[in-house]
């Protein structure tokens, strides 16, 4: 496709088609994720690659693919076998991201951690802080902790998260202010952004600190990118509705000082077409995705350069 003649290579980045002053922020959302893989594949397709990825849970793999400019390569497919292995019993959503960290997280830890001219890469999870929590979320009872938390975000109520959770946000690029991405946290930074205590079943913990998923805390890192020094900044949602900072809702995500926000959301709940956070059917991940692919073209159309 003809690249969009607005669009520039930034300066020093030493990537093609790098547009050096944007930063794009991925949100949450489990197999809804699809969609974000649309946006970024399009955004690859047209020659946008930005200067740094933030991501939470399912997003921080398609951010990586997108960072090593390889998220059409891996395209809608990598969603519709992940669901197919959902039916094999015994197989659950915890054994489904292991495999894919296995099968993956060795290429892109070594091509994006400590590599001079990639996107820098940023990953948000949720730090269990006491030792309550650590019992809660690390044993038999997480399941049931998760189902609970469940019901206080149809409240708006983050009592507990706010008592017991932190957010922490791991960067590939050194010297960050952040904690730091690289190839021996990798893996385990990926698999526990992902941890929603209701429907994994393998605890996580990087380091040896107890972790949960990143949503928790944070539902989409905009903020996080902003506090980097970024001043134009693409989120990507999974919802049609208001953008919010966290899994509870507490507050919306505003328009900062000095600082372009734009926003690609769907036009429609994908639950409509058969996507839901921990089910999907195979043809409405590739309509969510398709969906989020012309998004993307949209937005490299409007406001790529």
């Amino acid at each position: 496709p003809r690249r969009s003649p607005e669009l520039r290579r930034g300066p020093g980045t030493g990537c093609g088609g790098t547009v050096s002053d944007l930063a794009i922020a991925c949100a949450s959302g489990a197999f809804k994720g699809v969609f974000i893989h649309g946006v970024l594949s399009a955004l690859e397709e047209q020659g946008v690659t930005a200067a740094a990825y933030g991501a939470v849970s399912s997003s921080a793999l398609p951010a990586a693919y997108a960072a090593m400019q390889t998220t059409r390569r891996v395209g809608a497919e990598y969603w519709a076998r992940t669901a197919r292995r959902l039916e094999i019993p015994g197989v659950g959503m915890s054994q489904i991201v292991q495999e894919t960290i296995d099968e993956h997280g060795p290429s892109l830890s070594g091509g994006l951690c400590g590599r001079a001219g990639r996107p820098r890469l940023l990953v948000a999870a949720s730090a269990v802080r006491t030792r309550e929590a650590a019992v809660m979320t690390q044993g038999p009872q997480a399941r049931r902790l998760g189902r609970k938390l469940l019901v206080a975000a149809a409240k708006r109520d983050s009592t507990w998260a706010d008592t017991h959770l932190r957010l922490d946000v791991f960067d590939s690029r050194q010297g960050s202010k952040y904690e730091l991405l690289d190839k021996h946290n990798f893996a385990e930074v990926l698999y526990a952004t992902t941890r929603m205590l209701h429907a994994w079943d393998v605890p996580a913990r990087i380091g040896g600190q107890p972790y949960v998923d990143g949503s928790y805390r944070c539902l989409c890192p905009v903020r996080e990118l902003a506090a980097l020094g970024y001043r134009r900044i693409l989120a990507i949602h999974t919802d049609p509705g208001p953008a919010y900072t966290d899994f509870f809702q507490t507050a919306v995500i505003e328009e900062m000082p000095g600082v372009e926000l734009s926003h690609v959301r769907p036009a429609r709940k994908l639950e409509d077409v058969g996507v839901a956070f921990v089910r999907a059917e195979p043809a409405g991940l590739l309509l969510a995705y398709e969906e989020g692919f012309s998004r993307g073209q949209a937005w490299a159309r409007e406001r790529g350069g």
